[in-house]
């Protein structure tokens, strides 16, 4: 790579500063692939972590694993970071090119605390459904619930083809998103899972889940925002949690409230099962569960908040969300109106590991 702000529209390197993002350019080197050329052989020790940047690579073991990877999707990280032997073999599938950091330089790598938090987080992270007794050596189906109840998604990171934008009313201060958004997924124990939606550096979205044996439930809903250099937001919390997913007939309807932690604001949902829809992932179809939700804000921050999510049946992973916000709240830079429309659809049921 020769320009450390195309290092920087990669997942393992967004929230970098930019001497971080010039430090791993200097670590890393550009690679081409001949299609079928082998990058990682499994069984081998760690040579190198490779980020795809065009093209496709190949993922496979002998315990079922066969699916393929495209630009900004990472391979080789978990020999890197626990020092094993690759325990898949990754081919190149079409002509491609990657970014390559040796093995050598990876503890340099990971002395950068941005890059070193979205790799260990990943690399720890469990890869089975809550109480599941699988063997290491097993790899599970990331989104087949159990045999009672729903499972939990898989962990890592989940990138989001993303339209739309958000403003507030001060001085034309708008945020436009960019092409592709990157959400990182980690189990929290139990049935708790939670998801870190960057949509820029200066818009996080952040959502608690629980997968139970009955509904997968919202927790926690918040977001955190910054305009001028100075951030804000709101987290809500649900107690009782409020069911977002649940084995129910269409137009069968949920409502719940979430209160901030200082108690200011509520947040009152309305949550209408639509029905059941077949929308397309990285090329395959993939059936969805259609919830239509309304939020009511009412304290402190006032408006109201409209989505429809497509959720995977069987684990609640947001496969695609469309929503529209319209808010006014007291915030660190005034009394303003926020407002939001996006969209952010699924570009692959297999994070980045």
């Amino acid at each position: 790579m020769t320009d450390a702000r195309d290092v920087g529209r990669l997942v393992p390197f967004v929230d970098c500063s930019p001497d971080e993002l010039e430090r791993v350019r200097t670590l890393s080197r550009r690679i081409a692939a001949a299609a079928g050329e082998r990058l990682i052989v499994a069984g081998e020790p760690g040579r190198a972590l490779l980020v795809v940047l065009a093209g496709a690579v190949r993922v496979r073991n002998d315990v079922g694993l066969d699916h393929d990877l495209g630009p900004g999707d990472v391979v080789g990280e978990l020999s890197m970071l626990g020092g094993e032997p690759h325990t898949a073999d990754v081919t190149a599938a079409t002509a491609c090119e990657l970014l390559a950091i040796d093995a050598a330089a990876v503890p340099a790598l990971l002395d950068i605390p941005a890059v070193a938090d979205r790799l260990r987080a990943i690399g720890r992270a469990p890869l089975a459904a809550p109480d599941s007794t699988a063997p290491d050596s097993q790899v599970p189906d990331a989104q087949q619930a159990p045999t009672a109840g729903y499972g939990l998604p898989a962990p890592g990171v989940y990138s989001y083809a993303t339209t739309g934008g958000e403003q507030i009313s001060l001085a034309g201060a708008r945020h436009t998103y960019p092409d592709v958004t990157h959400a990182v997924l980690r189990h929290t124990g139990g049935c708790g899972w939670s998801i870190e939606h960057h949509v820029l550096e200066e818009h996080v979205d952040i959502r608690d889940r629980c997968s139970a044996a009955d509904a997968v439930s919202v927790v926690a809903e918040g977001r955190e925002v910054e305009f001028f250099g100075q951030r804000d937001g709101l987290l809500y919390r649900c107690d009782p949690p409020a069911r977002t997913l649940w084995d129910a007939p269409s137009n069968t309807v949920e409502t719940g409230t979430c209160v901030t932690e200082d108690g200011a604001s509520d947040a009152h949902l309305r949550g209408a099962m639509v029905g059941y829809e077949t929308l397309h992932v990285g090329g395959a179809a993939v059936e969805t569960a259609h919830v239509h939700i309304e939020f009511e804000m009412t304290g402190d921050s006032k408006g109201t908040s409209t989505v429809d999510i497509w959720l995977h049946p069987r684990s609640g992973l947001i496969v695609r969300e469309e929503r529209v916000v319209d808010t006014h709240a007291r915030a660190v830079w005034g009394d303003v109106r926020y407002q939001e429309q996006a969209t952010f659809h699924l570009l692959s049921l297999t994070p980045q590991t």
